[in-house]
């Protein structure tokens, strides 16, 4: 998952991602070094949360209610961490993450992000986890003079009663509802919208997500699908599931937002969609079967409902059936 945080782009494991909120009200926790900007009550348990301004040295910025928490897991540990947005997800392998040559050697650059890629859109730094916490939550390697040390502490106490009260609205949400039971059965999995409709689709089968830049038609073709995209040298076929599933949109489908990239069974290929919104962990007994008088999706496609969040709803996009059914066959015949 690539987050984007003052000007630069930085990547954190996907399956390490447990959630993704808007900034909640955080607890003081003036005993931690700088970087850890509060305390937070999730799920029952209280974790830090790192702001990454101050984890890379630099000065607190004023938080913001725009502001994003993402809680992430390494090693059995879970804390927070702050940024910017959260702007996409991509596939990357061993090869791909390489620091470029002139930031081999000793440079003096952070111990948790010493891998790298380049694309297009410049430079995005991945983040060793166990490390960066290791390093946030060690008194020892922060001095009192350390640039980062100052603007960071506030966050707790420079907001207005109104934005005080979303932050705490927020915080609830986080809480709610929650156990201390264990997370062996949770599944990660990507929020996203087609034809105004949630959908939660399994992170396994996520590559990437890209965007819906011009796609190249393709003649005598059925409707679901909406032509075919070049994603780094390959062709890649885009599906527009919205007549599938019964959640037509308004507009060409070929305006939407997003492509969410996926692979079944060795295959990829390109889903449509408005936007991505979250990602959003959910539990098998948590699921739950859609009224139905609000079944609009077909049986065969739909895992079922899920909550995430504080209130919203999505419905589970069975993606490994939608791609190896029948239906989504391209004959030959015209």
């Amino acid at each position: 998952m690539l987050l984007s945080h003052q000007g630069q782009r930085y990547a954190v494991p996907a399956l390490s991602v447990r959630q993704i909120s808007p900034l909640p009200h955080l607890q003081k926790a003036v005993e931690y070094p700088p970087p850890v900007a509060g305390l937070l009550n999730w799920r029952e348990q209280v974790i830090p949360v790192l702001d990454l301004s101050l984890c890379l040295g630099r000065r607190g910025r004023p938080l913001s209610l725009n502001d994003r928490l993402i809680v992430l897991e390494a090693e059995g540990q879970i804390f927070g961490l702050i940024v910017e947005d959260c702007c996409e997800m991509r596939d990357f392998s061993d090869e791909t993450l390489r620091l470029p040559t002139v930031f081999q050697g000793p440079a003096g650059f952070p111990s948790y992000m010493k891998r790298a890629f380049s694309d297009r859109d410049g430079l995005c730094f991945l983040i060793d986890l166990p490390r960066l916490l290791a390093e946030a939550v060690t008194e020892a390697t922060w001095g009192d003079d350390d640039p980062g040390a100052v603007g960071g502490k506030n966050a707790a106490g420079a907001w207005t009663e109104r934005e005080r009260r979303i932050l705490l609205t927020r915080t609830r949400a986080l809480q709610r509802g929650r156990h201390r039971d264990s997370d062996s059965g949770t599944r990660m999995g990507a929020v996203v919208v087609i034809g105004q409709e949630s959908f939660w689709i399994d992170i396994r089968f996520v590559r990437e997500f890209a965007p819906a830049d011009p796609l190249i038609p393709i003649p005598c073709t059925p409707p679901f699908v909406a032509g075919v995209s070049k994603l780094r040298g390959q062709l890649i076929t885009v599906f527009d599931l919205r007549t599938l599933l019964g959640a037509a949109g308004e507009g060409d489908a070929r305006q939407a937002g997003k492509l969410v990239v996926v692979e079944v069974d060795g295959v990829l290929a390109a889903l449509l969609v408005e936007s991505v919104i979250d990602v959003a962990p959910i539990r098998p007994e948590k699921i739950r079967r859609s009224p139905l008088a609000l079944q609009r999706i077909p049986e065969e496609y739909a895992g079922g409902e899920v909550q995430y969040g504080e209130k919203a709803r999505a419905t589970i996009l069975d993606v490994a059936r939608i791609l190896s059914g029948g239906d989504m066959e391209i004959h030959d015949e015209v």
